[in-house]
């Protein structure tokens, strides 16, 4: 999805929430929004850290994003993984925080949209949800000659030639 219709969706689910979670509610937007941050991450690590500009970052997500047909395509983001989304729930159970609970919800709240958003363009199974999921589904790509890593250094190429 982009990051205006995050902003939306974000804004319509805490105002709907806002009854219930209160100024939790702002943390459930700030997270809905601001679990992709994770995608900056992506990039850079896929430049090595040579290019920090946001607008490059959109250009490369925006050529990947046309790609999601692709066999090698496989895709995964550290804020929306099980490692990451599962420990900020225990930890928010075990402290009773209703504030690291609302984050948990708007984070919870972005990977759904994602999700119907990937399984709308046909592309449901594009996004691995865990480390040990991406690591399995890797392996077996290559054993088919497909690299899901050259894709994104493609991405990169052509982000720096746009």
């Amino acid at each position: 999805m982009k990051l205006r219709d995050h902003v939306i969706t974000g804004t319509v689910g805490a105002a709907v929430l806002y009854p219930l979670l209160g100024t939790g509610s702002l943390a459930f937007w700030l997270a809905s929004i601001f679990i992709d941050i994770d995608h900056y991450l992506d990039f850079l690590w896929n430049n090595r850290f040579t290019d920090f500009s946001v607008r490059s970052m959109f250009a490369y997500h925006d050529w990947l994003y046309k790609k999601l047909h692709r066999p090698e395509f496989l895709n995964i983001e550290l804020f929306h993984t099980a490692e990451f989304l599962g420990p900020l729930l225990l930890i928010a159970l075990w402290t009773d925080s209703g504030l690291l609970l609302s984050l948990w919800l708007g984070c919870i709240f972005h990977c759904m949209l994602d999700a119907v958003n990937l399984a709308v363009n046909r592309a449901p199974f594009v996004r691995a949800h865990s480390f040990t999921e991406y690591f399995i589904r890797r392996r077996l790509l290559a054993k088919k000659g497909l690299r899901p890593a050259d894709l994104y250094q493609e991405a990169v190429r052509m982000t720096r030639e746009a």
